[in-house]
């Protein structure tokens, strides 16, 4: 297994997520068919979520280093056969992304807004989420929002996004074999408390997210 990886010339970071992935769901022999559907299903099935692919549900798996496997798989000479079925699947995700793209554009144009809207969310969303410990989530969001409004300039304004603050979060909860913690989880989560796609999460003009040093104790107390 682990020759195959470094055949194929994955970076050190993109390379131990995938050992990890393989090893917690138990597999010792690797296929090029299995290795491929750790990244990209079959060509005959659609992508419904891109956070639903088997190795974006490992912690600290995120977008980044996704697109980065992606490219080297798809330069890596492991066959002809390979390549082909790699390029079939290949094809499949970037129909999906042209079939996602145009609903982003039809629901712009139906709404009327210019096509450099932004999507955001008001950081009182996540208040009331708790995962490990009450308030977690929300204190997160605050501080990762603040960050990025303390980086921000006149002419340049940032934004955390949802899926950032999913993967901030579950690289801080690290590595727990007895409760693991996945993206998927995590999504789930949010879409049963009404939060859904990938906004940029953004301060609310009439809400206190000041700390208060008396409240954050009495969340964290155990």
């Amino acid at each position: 297994m682990r020759e195959l990886l470094q055949r194929i010339g994955f970076s050190k970071r993109v390379e131990g997520r995938v050992i990890k992935h393989l090893e917690t769901h138990g597999m010792k022999e690797l296929s090029l068919r299995r290795l491929m559907d750790q990244f990209l299903p079959p060509s005959d099935q659609s992508i419904e979520n891109i956070w639903r692919i088997p190795i974006m549900k490992q912690p600290q798996f995120g977008l980044y280093l996704f697109r980065d496997s992606i490219a080297v798989l798809s330069k890596v000479d492991l066959g002809q056969a390979f390549t082909t079925e790699w390029s079939l699947r290949l094809h499949n995700l970037n129909l999906n992304k042209n079939r996602e793209s145009a609903r982003r554009d039809e629901l712009t144009r139906k709404k009327g807004f210019y096509s450099t809207h932004i999507e955001e969310i008001a950081i009182s969303a996540f208040r009331d989420i708790s995962i490990t410990f009450p308030g977690d989530v929300f204190i997160l969001a605050a501080w990762l929002a603040a960050l990025d409004k303390a980086k921000s300039t006149p002419t340049l304004r940032c934004g955390i996004t949802v899926h950032g603050l999913v993967s901030h979060y579950i690289s801080m909860y690290g590595t727990n074999y007895e409760k693991p913690l996945t993206v998927e989880k995590v999504m789930t989560i949010f879409a049963e408390n009404n939060i859904t796609g990938n906004p940029i999460i953004r301060f609310d003009k009439d809400v206190d997210v000041t700390p208060n040093t008396t409240e954050l104790l009495r969340l964290i107390e155990v």
